[in-house]
């Protein structure tokens, strides 16, 4: 693992240190403009800059996440299509660059992904079409077959997963 890394408040000149919190080699952003893409980078200094998957611009590219064995990229990609937007997960095999979509666009939108643990599955924050609420999905990899898990008239925000996969933490509004 690598040491710690430093930070420092605005405010105060004290580091913070965020024991193992980056244990790994790369990272992953959005760059947006014509074309906007996933673009991975070395964690340390954010050279070697790599493509990992580009569209045109208008197209909206929210919450890349490696794959827990780090082959592959996962993401939601959002289009307007006569106005009206289409929101879809999808995954690129860095071995192979190989796309998939895992959910077809749909109207209802996806918001964020987090994996569970070293598993292939996700949890999805995604919006109910008939509730309009915004609600947590399991997600089996591969072939995106989705199980509700929370199934209520509540809105939930953000997903995080602990390494382990056995807890879900998610913000729920009122």
């Amino acid at each position: 693992m690598k040491p710690p890394l430093l930070l420092s408040r605005a405010n105060d000149r004290r580091p913070i240190r965020l024991a193992g919190f980056l244990d790994c080699d790369r990272h992953l952003y959005v760059r947006y403009g014509d074309p906007t893409s996933v673009l991975t980078a070395n964690a340390e200094d954010g050279g070697n800059e790599r493509t990992v998957v580009s569209f045109p611009e208008g197209i909206i590219l929210r919450d890349p996440q490696f794959s827990p064995d780090g082959n592959a990229v996962y993401f939601i990609k959002m289009e307007r299509k006569d106005g009206v937007e289409y929101w879809s997960l999808n995954h690129v095999d860095l071995r192979s660059n190989a796309q998939e979509v895992v959910i077809p666009a749909q109207r209802e939108r996806i918001a964020e992904i987090a994996f569970v643990g070293s598993t292939n599955a996700l949890i999805m924050n995604a919006v109910d079409p008939v509730t309009n609420a915004t609600q947590l999905f399991y997600v089996s990899l591969p072939g995106g077959r989705l199980t509700r898990v929370t199934n209520d008239l509540n809105s939930y925000f953000g997903v995080s997963v602990d390494r382990a996969g056995t807890q879900i933490v998610s913000a729920l509004a009122w």
